[in-house]
């Protein structure tokens, strides 16, 4: 198992994109069991359109399943995380969208989106990131954990995972 800081290196040293994905997600699941990980770099965030329609995103580790509906429904123009990650300046935990939706304070259009992605996330983060005006947006997902212990353990390791996520945006080009 990497330590962070090696972790940190290999990021760096990886030679496309691709690969710095691959090496920080296989490291994100070992270690902290986030079994879907999504990377999002918005190429302009200066509307909900320009949100969903100009960005680059890499996904893994979440069902086949799970994109087809996505697809299907058109989950991304109504995406809470996508849009709250694109404009947001701290981490948003996944049990506060799934609050949300419980005391009914979403929109019915997000409501559908957030409810889709409780049948096959239990719980997560969404990690905003920005750099010389540039946003990104890392999305961690466990599809097995409890609510409760992931927020636990989120909250006890968040500086080195927001760290290895930050690393990741600023090694990406």
């Amino acid at each position: 198992m990497h330590a962070p800081f090696d972790l940190m290196v290999d990021i760096t040293e990886a030679p496309s994109l691709d690969a710095k994905y691959e090496i920080f997600s296989s490291f994100i699941e070992a270690e902290y069991g986030y079994v879907g990980v999504n990377y999002v770099l918005f190429t302009d965030t200066r509307s909900l359109q320009g949100i969903h329609s100009n960005h680059v995103s890499k996904r893994s580790g979440l069902p086949g399943e799970w994109r087809e509906i996505y697809q299907r429904n058109n989950y991304a123009r109504d995406d809470l995380g996508m849009r709250m990650g694109a404009l947001a300046h701290q981490p948003i935990l996944q049990s506060s969208f799934y609050r949300l939706l419980h005391e009914e304070k979403l929109p019915q259009n997000l409501a559908r989106v957030v409810g889709g992605v409780r049948d096959f996330v239990s719980s997560g983060v969404v990690i905003p990131l920005e750099a010389n005006g540039v946003r990104a947006v890392v999305g961690l997902y466990d599809t097995s954990g409890k609510i409760a212990n992931h927020d636990a353990r989120f909250e006890r390791d968040r500086t080195i995972i927001q760290t290895l996520a930050n690393h990741l945006y600023m090694c990406s080009d």
